[in-house]
């Protein structure tokens, strides 16, 4: 059976104030283009379908006609909700869809059968588990110790029917670790106070393949077969140098695996740019000006305006920022660091309002500054 492994579609989602749903639009048509010509056998999306829990009506009709064109294929889908989706929204019309081979989970029940479909070597067992709070398999199984995220997944896998004879896979969306392992994260990824959503992969060991959801970076969990398949763009600030794929599973006889990332290929990319203001500005003309830009500015004067004026050589600047500003800001920077300003709160003031100003002091405003200090120490002496 080959299995397209997709997660965190977030339809509906934009960068800064940018939509991103015709980007959207191609990247599914590029994987439906690609199950026809790879003659994939089913295709799973693990979670974060929609980027909130009411999607827009634009989102709605992408997912359709992704579905819809899987469906004409006759190719099922198996899709879990993930954090960000509306688990009764997703699964309207689940039944109806099932019987056209679209299978969508809903609130997960302890011992729930899996959806069954069979290929070349027998039958593929599918496992779907959403995302969920603990409290929710806490209030089915109150015989057993669900303190937290881990033991909710750890007592759901230990009443899934698993038969050990035949292939089975698991579809998950959650915070999954191995031996202490964290996996890499994006900006917008973070972990609760002391880690307490984070799960074990070590209890997902009964499965031939465990596709996940939940982090945006394409990576393996421990084993080559569990695996994260990241969101097909880049989403966040920071993914800039990110190379963004779908992972494609070969699930041959019992215990062989083939895995591999297959690359997408958005018309518009998120790139970094670096350099002075005026330089970037003065850059010859170029295919790709129409990207979203990162840029970082390393002017070491004050720059005013610098959105305005990068917006009108590339209109879809997203994020701008001053390194000499990111330095000053933090512990030790350049401001606070030296030991002579410190000794000389002059030689600090100086610098303050020049960064702020643009402007030296004039030497009027130095005398003025210098009697206000001296009558500071004077009371502090006194």
């Amino acid at each position: 059976m080959r299995l397209i492994h997709l997660a965190d579609l977030h339809l509906g989602r934009s960068l800064a104030e940018f939509s991103l749903i015709d980007l959207q639009q191609e990247i599914l048509t590029e994987i439906v283009n690609y199950a026809i010509r790879a003659k994939a056998d089913a295709v799973v999306i693990a979670g974060d379908v929609y980027d909130r829990s009411t999607p827009a009506v634009q989102a709605v009709n992408l997912l359709s006609g992704f579905l819809s064109a899987l469906a004409r294929l006759n190719i099922p889908v198996l899709i879990i909700p993930g954090n960000h989706d509306s688990a009764d929204r997703l699964t309207f019309l689940s039944d109806i869809l099932g019987q056209a081979g679209i299978h969508i989970a809903g609130d997960y029940r302890l011992g729930q059968p899996p959806v069954t479909l069979t290929a070349e070597f027998g039958p593929v067992n599918f496992f779907l588990l959403p995302f969920f709070r603990p409290g929710h398999i806490r209030a089915q199984a109150q015989e057993e110790t669900v303190a937290g995220y881990d033991d909710a997944v750890r007592v759901a896998v230990s009443h899934m029917p698993v038969d050990p004879t035949q292939r089975n896979v698991l579809v998950g969306h959650q915070f999954v670790c191995a031996a202490g392992q964290m996996p890499i994260r994006s900006d917008s990824e973070m972990l609760f106070a002391g880690g307490t959503e984070l799960v074990s992969a070590a209890h997902f060991a009964p499965f031939d393949y465990v596709a996940l959801g939940h982090l945006h970076q394409a990576q393996r969990v421990g084993a080559e077969t569990v695996r994260y398949a990241g969101a097909p763009l880049k989403y966040a600030l920071g993914e800039s140098g990110a190379a963004k794929s779908f992972t494609v599973v070969d699930l041959l006889e019992k215990g062989v695996v083939s895995v591999k990332q297959e690359p997408l290929h958005p018309s518009i990319e998120l790139r970094a740019v670096r350099g002075r203001l005026a330089d970037i500005l003065a850059a010859p003309p170029a295919d790709n000006d129409g990207d979203f830009l990162e840029v970082s500015l390393t002017d070491e004067e004050p720059v005013y305006d610098a959105m305005q004026r990068l917006r009108a050589r590339y209109p879809r600047t997203v994020n701008v920022r001053r390194e000499r500003d990111m330095m000053l800001a933090m512990p030790g920077g350049e401001l606070i660091a030296r030991r002579e300003d410190r000794r000389d709160p002059m030689t600090v003031f100086s610098r303050f309002t020049s960064e702020i100003t643009g402007q030296e002091l004039t030497e009027e405003e130095q005398n003025d500054m210098r009697d206000v200090l001296s009558e500071a120490a004077r009371e502090e002496d006194a």
